[in-house]
């Protein structure tokens, strides 16, 4: 199994996109449930949100 790791040259959604596409790999494998997208995002965003461009942060505070 592949291990994440937050890649500098990618963009904040191409990351969210592979870091998905593991994690969803290893739940399937292990028989975990399986999240919803927006669940994903919400676990990615915790995770790696001090990656994210500072207007998206802003309009997540805004929302919150």
């Amino acid at each position: 199994m592949e291990d994440f790791k937050y890649n500098q040259n990618r963009t904040y959604k191409e990351n969210f996109k592979v870091w998905r596409r593991l994690n969803l790999e290893e739940r399937r494998e292990f028989d975990m449930e399986i999240p919803t997208k927006e669940e994903s995002r919400q676990v990615f965003d915790e995770i790696y949100g001090k990656n994210k461009p500072l207007l998206a942060r802003f309009i997540s505070f805004l929302k919150s």
